[in-house]
């Protein structure tokens, strides 16, 4: 079965790197019809969290939300799937870092260096151009797919020279690996953790909300600075990504302020454009979690 998936993914690849951008945002608009009108992929859900993020928006404000998260949605998909055949030098022409000297700097010192990215815009094309516009070695901290050939296939095709990946359940073990010479620990951290009663807990969003915590805890350990990462869409198939600054000295800061400082960061991109968060992940399912004082 993992055979035939893969060569399933390859098909679609190919038919998908053949196609003009413009049919391609076409093919999108109507994926994003389907998965909202069709497949109703994850709609109460969607429309529950915009709902209780924005609780003084009237309801057709929240559809329309929701509509556009959608679009988001597919293009997010679909850009995923044309990574694996675009070339270098379009996607670091269409997926820009804007300011890599913030980590330059710390590259030049030797090292190591914690950015923290979210599910935000298109995070798919972020190992195939930080190889090219970012000094450091990288390392990807995501949930890999239980296809090996799959996930062999997208180091091979999606990653940069000097990126790798690694499965977040095996992030120290990945950590120790990649500590022979300066490295940027990418860990993508906007999700829920899965055990909610050790998480950092705080108002995010306007509601109560457990935070992953082993970026904070990693940084302190190990004194390293963290940075965040936020990516804008400026037009379809266009981005820019910001690198921030969250902390230099991580061991002078208190369990979970790296952590509210990157949601914080977050919250407030959100709040700019809704629509281009992940709307669909069930973010706040283990609220009910929290301890008691």
């Amino acid at each position: 079965m993992n055979y035939i998936n893969y060569l399933f993914l390859r098909f679609t690849v190919f038919i998908i790197g053949i196609l003009p951008w413009s049919v391609f945002y076409k093919l999108s608009d109507f994926l994003a019809w389907v998965l909202r009108t069709v497949v109703r992929y994850r709609k109460k859900v969607i429309v529950q969290n915009l709902s209780n993020s924005f609780p003084d928006l009237e309801q057709k404000e929240i559809l329309a939300l929701a509509k556009k998260s959608y679009i988001n949605l597919a293009d997010v998909l679909l850009e995923g799937l044309r990574g694996f055949t675009m070339s270098s030098e379009e996607a670091n022409k269409r997926y820009v870092w804007k300011n890599p000297e913030v980590t330059d700097k710390y590259f030049h010192k030797g090292k190591h260096v914690i950015g923290l990215a979210s599910h935000y815009g298109n995070w798919e094309w972020g190992t195939q151009t930080i190889g090219h516009q970012l000094k450091h070695r990288t390392l990807g901290i995501v949930r890999l797919l239980k296809n090996p050939l799959v996930n062999d296939y997208l180091q091979k095709t999606r990653c940069a020279k000097n990126v790798y990946v690694a499965d977040i359940g095996e992030t120290r073990a990945a950590v120790e690996r990649f500590k022979s010479e300066p490295t940027l620990f990418i860990l993508i951290s906007d999700q829920g953790p899965r055990n909610a009663k050790k998480a950092h807990w705080m108002q995010f969003l306007n509601q109560e909300t457990p935070c992953l915590y082993g970026a904070d805890n990693l940084a302190r350990e190990n004194n390293w600075p963290v940075v965040n990462i936020s990516t804008e869409r400026i037009k379809r198939g266009y981005y820019e990504l910001t690198i921030e600054e969250l902390s230099e000295e991580s061991r002078l800061n208190l369990p979970g302020v790296i952590t509210e400082k990157y949601m914080r960061r977050l919250e407030q991109q959100i709040i700019q454009k809704p629509e281009n968060w992940l709307w669909s992940h069930r973010r706040w399912k283990r609220a009910h979690l929290k301890p008691t004082e």
